[in-house]
C-alpha cells in the first residue's frame, strides 16, 4: 500500500511537468516540501521495523510452538491416565470412600475440564496468529526502499527543473539557428566548388594512374628477363644435380646388391648352423632321455638293492655315475639355451638390417622421383623462356637507344668502355637534374607554405569580419523594431531585457538611417568574400603548381629506378664485381620494393579502396591529402 501510494504521488509530481515551451512548473517546488515529512516518517517505520526483527520474532514463536505441541500431547496422555486411575480408583475403593470422595472428584473434573478448554481457546487463538506472523512478510526493507525512491523523486525533480531551463536554452539557440540559412547557402556553394574540384583530381589521378601502369609494365618486362636467366642459370643446377642424384642412386643400387648379397650369405650360414644346432639339440635330447631311462633304472636297481650290504658300493658308484650324467644333461641343456639365444638375436639383427635397407631403398626411390619432377619442370620452364636470341637483340636495341644521345666524339672516346658505365654516367646526369628540381620543389613548397600562412591569416581575419558582421546584423535586426514601435517610456520600462549589445548598437546608431549601415556592411561583405576567393584561387594554383612539381620527381624517381634495373640486368653478363654507392643503394632499395609482389598488391588494394569510396569521401581525401 505505501508503494502504491509512493508511485500514484511519483506520477501526480511528474505529470504537470511536461511543457512544450520549457517553463517550470508551479507544483515542482512545492513537491519537495509535501514529500520531505513522508520521508521522515518512513524512515522512522523503518528504524522501527528494524528494531522489531520480525525474522527473530518469527524463529521465537517456532520454539513456542513446538512447545506449545509438545505439551498439548503431554496433556493428552496425562488426561488419559488420570481416567484409568480413577476408574482404577472406583473399582478398588470402599462404597464409603466412593461416596464421600464422589462430589471432591466432580468438582475436580469441572474444572479440569475448564482449564483444559481455557488453555485449547488460548493455544487456538495463539496458533492463529503464528500462522499470520509467518506468512507475513518483513516491511522493513519496503520502507526502506520507499524513503529511497522519495530521494530520488526529489533529485529527479530538480533534474527535471535543470531540464526545463536546458530546454528554454535549447529553443533560444534553435531560434538563432534558424537565421542562418546564408551560412547554408555559402556552404552548398562550397560544397559544388569541391565537387568540380574532386572531379578534376579523378581526372588528374587516371592520367597519373595510366602512367604509373605504363612504367609497370616496363619494369615487368625487365624482371621477366631476369627471372629467364635466372631459370637458365637454375635448369643447369637442376641438370648438374639430377646427374650427381643418378651416380647416387647408382652407388645406392650397388650398395643394396651387396647388402642383399651378403644377407643372404649370412642367413644360409644363420640356416645352417641353425639346423646344426636343432640336429645336436635332438641328439641331446634323445640322450637325456635315455640317461633318464637308465637313471630310473638304476634307482629302481638302487632302491632294490639297498636290503643287501653286498651291493651298497656299487649302488653309490651307480648313484655318483647318476649325478655326474645329470649334472652333464644339465651343461647340455644350458649351452643349447645360449645357442638358441644366440640364433633368435641373429635374426633379430637380420630383421633390423632388412627394414634399414628397405627404407633407404624407399628413401632413394622418393628422392629420385622428386628429382625428376624437378627436371621436367625445370626443362618445362627453359622451354618456356626459349627466347635468348631475342633478348640478346633488345639488349643491343637497348644500347643503341640509350646512347642515341651521345654525340660521334663521345662514341669514340668511349667505344672502349662498356654499357655499365655510360649507363651509370647517365643515371649521374639524372641525378644531378633531379638535385636541381629538388630545389626548385623545395623553394615552390617554401612560397607554397608562405602562401598558405597569408591565406589562412586571411581567412581568419575574414571569419573575425563575418562574425562581426553577423553580430552587427543581428544587433540591426533587433534594434530596429525597437526603434520602430517602441517609445521611450516602453524602452525604459524594458530595459532590462534588452541585450548590453543592442543597447550600445541602439546609442550608436539612433541617429542615423538603417538603410546605408546595411548596404556598408553588404559592401564590405562583399569586398571581403572577393579577396578570399581571389587567395583561394591563388592558392590552388601554388598547390597545382606543387604537384606538377612532385609528379615531374616522382616520373623522374621511377626513370632513375628503370635505368638501375637495367643496368643490374647488363651486370649479370659483367664477369667483374662493381662497387655500389650510397646513390645506388638507394636505388636498388626501391627497384627491390617495385620487385616485391607485396607492395605492388599495397598499391594495387590502395587504389581499389580509393576507386571504392563515395564522392563525398574522395573530396575530404583529396583537402587532407596536401596538407599532410
Amino acid at each position: 500500500m505505501d508503494q502504491a501510494a509512493v508511485a500514484s504521488t511519483s506520477s501526480r509530481s511528474a505529470s504537470p511537468g511536461v511543457s512544450t515551451q520549457g517553463c517550470p512548473s508551479p507544483s515542482s517546488t512545492s513537491i519537495a516540501s509535501l514529500t520531505q515529512p513522508f520521508t521522515s516518517s518512513l524512515s522512522a517505520a523503518a528504524g522501527s521495523w528494524y528494531q522489531f526483527d520480525l525474522s527473530r520474532v518469527q524463529g521465537d514463536l517456532d520454539g513456542v510452538t513446538d512447545g506449545v505441541l509438545r505439551r498439548q500431547d503431554e496433556s493428552d496422555v496425562a488426561r488419559k491416565r488420570l481416567v484409568e486411575l480413577s476408574k482404577d480408583f472406583r473399582k478398588t475403593a470402599e462404597e464409603d470412600v466412593r461416596r464421600a470422595v464422589a462430589p471432591l472428584l466432580k468438582i475436580f473434573q469441572a474444572e479440569v475440564d475448564a482449564l483444559s478448554r481455557r488453555s485449547e481457546e488460548a493455544e487456538t487463538a495463539f496458533l492463529e496468529v503464528y500462522k499470520q506472523l509467518m506468512v507475513l512478510p518483513d516491511p522493513a526493507p519496503l520502507l526502506e526502499n520507499a524513503s529511497s525512491r522519495l530521494i530520488k523523486l526529489q533529485n529527479v525533480e530538480l533534474e527535471r527543473q535543470k531540464l526545463r531551463e536546458t530546454l528554454s536554452d535549447y529553443h533560444t539557440e534553435f531560434a538563432q539557428i534558424r537565421n542562418q540559412d546564408v551560412t547554408v547557402k555559402s556552404l552548398r556553394e562550397r560544397l559544388r566548388e569541391l565537387e568540380l574540384e574532386l572531379e578534376s583530381r579523378a581526372q588528374q589521378l587516371a592520367q597519373e594512374r595510366i602512367e604509373r601502369e605504363r612504367a609497370e609494365g616496363a619494369q615487368r618486362e625487365s624482371s621477366l628477363r631476369e627471372e629467364k636467366e635466372r631459370a637458365l642459370s637454375q635448369l643447369q643446377l637442376g641438370e648438374r644435380r639430377a646427374r650427381e642424384l643418378h651416380l647416387a642412386l647408382a652407388a645406392c643400387q650397388s650398395e643394396v646388391l651387396e647388402v642383399r648379397n651378403k644377407y643372404e650369405e649370412e642367413a644360409s650360414a644363420s640356416s645352417a648352423e641353425l639346423e646344426l644346432l636343432l640336429s645336436d639339440l635332438e641328439r641331446v635330447t634323445q640322450r637325456a632321455e635315455g640317461a633318464e631311462r637308465e637313471v630310473d633304472n638304476m634307482r629302481a636297481q638302487a632302491t632294490s638293492a639297498m636290503a643287501t650290504a653286498d651291493n651298497a658300493r656299487h649302488a653309490n658308484e651307480r648313484e655318483d655315475e647318476l649325478v655326474q650324467r645329470e649334472w652333464d644333461i644339465d651343461q647340455r641343456e644350458q649351452e643349447i639355451e645360449k645357442r638358441r639365444w644366440d640364433l633368435q638375436r641373429r635374426e633379430q639383427d637380420i630383421e633390423r638390417r632388412e627394414r634399414g635397407l628397405e627404407k633407404r631403398e624407399q628413401e632413394v626411390e622418393i628422392l629420385q622421383i622428386e628429382q625428376a619432377k624437378r627436371l621436367q619442370e625445370l626443362e618445362r620452364h627453359l622451354r618456356s623462356q626459349s627466347d635468348y636470341e631475342e633478348i640478346k637483340a633488345e639488349l643491343r636495341l637497348l644500347r643503341s637507344v640509350e646512347l642515341a644521345h651521345k654525340s660521334e666524339a663521345d662514341e669514340e672516346e668511349g667505344e672502349g668502355e662498356p654499357l655499365e658505365v655510360l649507363l651509370l654516367e647517365r643515371s649521374r646526369r639524372l641525378q644531378d637534374e633531379l638535385a636541381a628540381l629538388r630545389a626548385s620543389a623545395g623553394e615552390s613548397a617554401a612560397q607554397f607554405l608562405d602562401l598558405e600562412t597569408r591565406h589562412k591569416e586571411v581567412e581568419k581575419v575574414a571569419s573575425d569580419q563575418k562574425e562581426l558582421i553577423g553580430r552587427l546584423e543581428h544587433d540591426l535586426q533587433m534594434t530596429l523594431p525597437l526603434i520602430g514601435k517602441r517609445t521611450e517610456a516602453e524602452g525604459m520600462a524594458d530595459a532590462e531585457k534588452v541585450a548590453e549589445p543592442v543597447v550600445e548598437a541602439t546609442t550608436r546608431f539612433l541617429s542615423q538611417s538603417p538603410q546605408p549601415l546595411l548596404e556598408i556592411v553588404t559592401n564590405q561583405r562583399e569586398r571581403l568574400r572577393q579577396k578570399n576567393q581571389e587567395l583561394e584561387a591563388e592558392c590552388r594554383k601554388h598547390r597545382q603548381t606543387l604537384q606538377g612539381v612532385q609528379q615531374e620527381v616522382e616520373s623522374l624517381r621511377a626513370d632513375n629506378v628503370a635505368l638501375y634495373g637495367k643496368i643490374q640486368f647488363l651486370q649479370g653478363y659483367s664477369s667483374q664485381e662493381k662497387g655500389s654507392n650510397e646513390r645506388e643503394q638507394r636505388y636498388r632499395v626501391q627497384y627491390e620494393a617495385n620487385l616485391d609482389p607485396f607492395s605492388s598488391f599495397s598499391r594495387q588494394e590502395r587504389q581499389r579502396r580509393y576507386t571504392n569510396l563515395t564522392p563525398w569521401d574522395k573530396a575530404t581525401l583529396g583537402l587532407v591529402r596536401p596538407a599532410g
